[in-house]
């Protein structure tokens, strides 16, 4: 009865044909007995249907309508079993890293429309408020504005296309997060690809406590109470940022994400209208005998024709590490309904559009107030006593002590997972001393370390450069180059160009950290 039973899974097993037209989605033409039952007892219904895409879609592929599709993974560890019933099969520990039935395109339930704001809103973050030093870093007049936003926009629309790219790269390797991608192609080295998504929130950590502590300094001196930046980080740190990173539920804190993006709007209107109404003007503005030499307006002769200076590539530095959302890519592409390469394309030019005009706006309009004086973080240039830049102080500051628990989150468990900690060790007082301990880092190197743009072109510069163009690269480049003679002549031609781009942002970050 067994032999038979084995005969008969054999056959069942045989009777896979795979087609190689799809990396990591595989056609199979009739679906196995094994291969519905493993399925079913793991809660998932074997076929999926999908909706036509035409072969215009950017990833080059075209998927016909009715096909029955499963992971990739699930075919290559169920093809490698010799014999056996379903029990064997089960037995096997046939773990598919958490992709099963989500790693296939089955997308999720937010509209194109959700994901946009979604993702404007992980993309537009208080680095955006060290570009105006960005722009002062080659040019002191006005008119270095003009190669300014088109860098902007110009990296904004290569972040774009990789952040795209990883929604394609996730489509052909049937993977649901960033090292998911990496193992299903690249296979080797993930730990690398993780502790450089760790190593981001803690680079958005020491930010946060940089904008803190000078924040907190401004409207304690508004209040009428002198301090020094040591004193008012110590004292947030302590009394605000501590209680919060110690919260074991922080999904009270998650809507409270959204004031981040008010608080970035509310900021750049009010720097539009405090350079329009003449608050900072160096001949006649009513605020600029209140503030030190160092942040007065100050312009010189230096414009466009220093476009081309080395100095050049510390904006784009910094516009590498303030348009990074490229770790979350995986989260969105699965979690848009429908997920086709073409809505996920909507998605990804509407939100990088959008940011490189918000992003456009601060920086021409912190540049043109107050020049080659402006700071790495620009609301220190302005006034104490002005009320609009109070306005806009406190909302920064309320923004970024809520946001900075759920960073800090992602940063403490990506220690705990790169560590290995077991998680029966994970006790309350253990994470706690963790946590104590992580904050602790992160509060003694802010409290050195004053200028927000050197963190944000140093961030950009390496991590930003890792992270969006080379990690990217070499995964799709491995999909295209395991596609053999399937991958179309455009396909093979795109990954010369990541692999162009790649170089040129390599070079273009080392140079810009060098320079900083």
């Amino acid at each position: 009865m067994e032999m038979k039973e084995n005969e008969e899974d054999t056959n069942e097993q045989k009777s896979l044909l795979i087609s190689s037209s799809n990396y990591g989605a595989i056609t199979v033409t009739r679906a196995t007995m094994a291969t519905n039952q493993y399925l079913n007892y793991v809660g998932t219904t074997p076929p999926i249907d999908f909706e036509e895409e035409t072969s215009s879609s950017s990833s080059g592929m075209m998927v016909q309508n009715q096909d029955k599709y499963y992971p990739r993974q699930l075919i290559r560890k169920i093809s490698s079993l010799s014999s056996g019933s379903i029990r064997d099969l089960l037995n096997s520990s046939l773990r598919l890293d958490g992709a099963l039935c989500s790693s296939v395109h089955l997308g999720g339930t937010a509209t194109v429309s959700n994901e946009i704001f979604n993702l404007i809103k992980n993309i537009v973050g208080c680095g955006v408020l060290s570009l105006p030093s960005g722009i002062a870093a080659f040019g002191n007049t006005k008119s270095a504005i003009i190669p300014a936003i088109v860098i902007i926009f110009f990296t904004g629309a290569i972040f774009g296309y990789y952040f795209l790219l990883l929604g394609r790269i996730c489509r052909l390797s049937s993977s649901i997060t960033f090292r998911d991608a990496w193992e299903n192609t690249i296979e080797h080295g993930a730990n690398v690809v993780s502790l450089c998504n760790l190593l981001k929130p803690a680079m958005a950590n020491l930010s946060y406590s940089i904008i803190l502590a000078d924040t907190l300094k401004s409207l304690l001196l508004t209040g009428g109470v002198t301090a020094s930046r040591t004193a008012s980080l110590l004292v947030c740190t302590i009394f605000a940022l501590l209680p919060l990173c110690l919260i074991k539920n922080l999904t009270m804190l998650a809507p409270f994400s959204i004031i981040g993006l008010i608080a970035m709007a509310v900021t750049a209107v009010s720097m539009g209208i405090m350079y329009f109404n003449g608050s900072y003007n160096i001949d006649s503005g009513k605020f600029i005998d209140d503030l030190p030499e160092q942040f007065k307006p100050s312009f010189g002769s230096k414009g466009i024709n220093y476009a081309l200076s080395p100095k050049v590539l510390i904006l784009v530095c910094m516009l590498f590490e303030a348009f990074i959302a490229h770790y979350n890519a995986p989260r969105f592409y699965t979690e848009l309904k429908n997920n086709t390469v073409n809505r996920f394309a909507k998605v990804s030019t509407w939100s990088f559009f959008v940011s490189s005009a918000f992003y456009a706006l601060i920086a021409v309009f912190g540049f043109l107030t107050f020049g080659e004086s402006s700071n790495g973080y620009i609301l220190n240039n302005y006034a104490t006593n002005d009320n609009i830049a109070t306005v806009c102080r406190v909302s920064i500051f309320l923004a970024v002590l809520l946001t900075f628990p759920i960073v800090f989150i992602g940063f403490r468990d990506g220690v705990l997972d790169m560590l290995k900690f077991p998680i029966e060790n994970q006790t309350s007082g253990n994470v706690n001393a963790i946590s104590v301990l992580l904050l602790l880092i992160i509060t003694i190197l802010s409290l050195h370390i004053t200028d927000l743009g050197i963190v944000n072109v140093v961030g950009g510069g390496t991590l930003g450069t890792l992270i969006v163009f080379v990690f990217p690269t070499l995964m799709y480049a491995s999909a295209i180059r395991d596609l053999g003679d399937e991958a179309s002549r455009m396909q093979k031609i795109e990954v010369y160009f990541a692999y162009t781009i790649m170089v040129i942002g390599i070079f273009m970050g080392f140079i810009g950290v060098l320079h900083s």
